[in-house]
Order: structure tokens, then sequence, then C-alpha cells
């Protein structure tokens, strides 16, 4: 595995646990949450 591909792996895992948070995130504060990027 190179480098790009541990860093492709980190993101889209990475962006899972965002994703979680900010769905729990939200439910107290939706005016709090900024999308900083788009998941395809």
């Amino acid at each position: 595995m190179d480098s790009l591909e541990k860093l492709d792996y980190f993101f889209k895992g990475s962006a899972f646990w965002i994703g979680v948070f900010l769905s729990f995130v939200k439910k107290d504060m939706p005016s709090f949450v900024p999308v900083p990027f788009q998941l395809e």
C-alpha cells in the first residue's frame, strides 16, 4: 500500500466518523454545522 492509498483510506475512514459526529451535533446545534466537503 503506497502513501496515496493510505491517505485515501484515512480520509474515507475519517469522513465516516466525522459524519457520525456531525449527525449528533446537528441535533443540538443545527446552525453550528458547516459542511467542509461533500462525499461522493
